[in-house]
């Protein structure tokens, strides 16, 4: 199945079927205009199934300069509508950063959103990857423990 993109100038965000994982890469400023299309978009792609069988999610905040007014609260709305649709407790966020600004704003929203026990902040995307894969290894050993 080919999954759609989403392209704009301000953000750039893909499934890759293979990984089993979402990719999100924003530029410059993080406006709330592209956190609501990013939302929207996850909401067209990840069907109940999708989001059982994906195993997490990778946002890149690293280009980020400027955070502008009103995105914390879209997140916080947009995320709520999405977690309370599918089912995303099985679903690893890792969370790029690469300065102190980017990471007390996104530090901030992700203490506002849902699920903050499947999210972390980390500052390389090796360290997004081990992160969604210890996650999930974690997971499996606790619904398997024999294993």
């Amino acid at each position: 199945m080919v999954y759609e993109r989403l392209e704009t100038e301000e953000v750039t965000a893909y499934y890759d079927e293979e990984q089993r994982l979402v990719f999100i890469k924003y530029t410059e400023t993080l406006t709330p205009e592209s956190t609501r299309a990013v939302y929207e978009w996850a909401n067209r792609i990840m069907t109940p199934e999708e989001v059982g069988r994906s195993r997490g999610s990778i946002y890149d905040f690293r280009p980020v300069k400027k955070f502008n007014l009103g995105n914390l609260a879209i997140v916080q709305q947009k995320s709520t509508q999405l977690n309370r649709k599918d089912d995303f407790s099985n679903h690893a966020v890792a969370l790029i950063v690469e300065t102190f600004y980017q990471e007390s704003m996104v530090r901030t929203a992700m203490q506002i959103t849902p699920g903050q026990d499947r999210k972390r902040i980390v500052r390389s995307m090796e360290e997004a990857l081990a992160f969604i894969d210890s996650f999930q290894n974690k997971r499996r050993t606790s619904e398997h423990p024999s294993l």
